[in-house]
């Protein structure tokens, strides 16, 4: 009966607050979660599942030795993928994070693609925790649950801290990035990360200098190797 009650209620909800596509706001049919068949037609998914040659992997060369990375989207302004990070970050709504995670290793798996060393952990790329207050959650961390719940692959949040709060770093330069985040990021615990493969979660990567300034801390601990997964690259920024 209180199944019954829970699922009565929900329909009515929608009835009432119809379920809308978080980009051109048409309502959802039943088969749709958060956003409509024909914008995930124009969403800018990432079809290529090599791991250790691609766009995200040369922006990084000579700068990290990533062992793998990918990425879900590709990040284009005024499309479907800007709106979900935003509703993401700004709409409290941690379970589209963790829905995209789940997507991103569905796809990996049906790709014969995620193929990272048993002893790896997934490290979300943390908030200063004023940031994590106001909003509720790190994405970045909810991105990674799900990436956990069908790959296997467990979370660390501990190692890893943010220590000085700043502004968005969107339309900053590599070299102003670089400059912002000196210092900002800190291997609390080298324990929890030491001799693992160390997977970098997070929402999005630009120029790839908050990779950068992880990395150099996690290495510290003397980690076995380093990965990285994106929810979007802005591969044209």
């Amino acid at each position: 009966m209180a199944d019954f009650s829970k699922v009565l209620w929900s329909d009515l909800a929608e009835v009432v607050y119809p379920r809308c596509c978080v980009h051109c706001g048409v309502e959802l049919s039943q088969a749709e979660r958060y956003y409509c068949f024909r914008c995930e037609t124009q969403s800018g998914l990432n079809r290529d599942y090599n791991l250790t040659s691609n766009q995200l992997v040369d922006v990084l060369k000579g700068r990290v030795p990533i062992a793998g990375a990918h990425f879900l989207f590709y990040f284009y302004k005024h499309t479907l993928i800007q709106s979900l990070l935003h509703e993401l970050k700004y709409r409290n709504n941690p379970e589209l994070g963790r829905y995209l995670g789940r997507m991103h290793a569905r796809l990996l798996v049906e790709h014969n693609a995620l193929r990272f060393p048993k002893e790896s952990l997934l490290i979300p790329v943390p908030l200063h925790i004023q940031k994590q207050k106001k909003r509720g959650y790190n994405q970045a961390e909810e991105y990674a649950k799900g990436l956990s719940e069908y790959s296997g692959i467990p979370v660390c949040t501990g190692a890893l801290v943010r220590k000085r709060y700043a502004g968005t770093l969107t339309k900053k330069t590599r070299v102003m990035r670089w400059i912002t985040l000196k210092e900002m990021y800190h291997l609390s615990r080298p324990e929890l990360v030491e001799g693992r493969h160390c997977i970098l979660v997070d929402d999005i990567v630009t120029t790839g200098a908050t990779v950068e300034r992880c990395y150099q801390q996690l290495i510290r601990a003397r980690i076995s190797g380093f990965s990285l997964l994106t929810i979007a690259f802005a591969s044209r920024i």
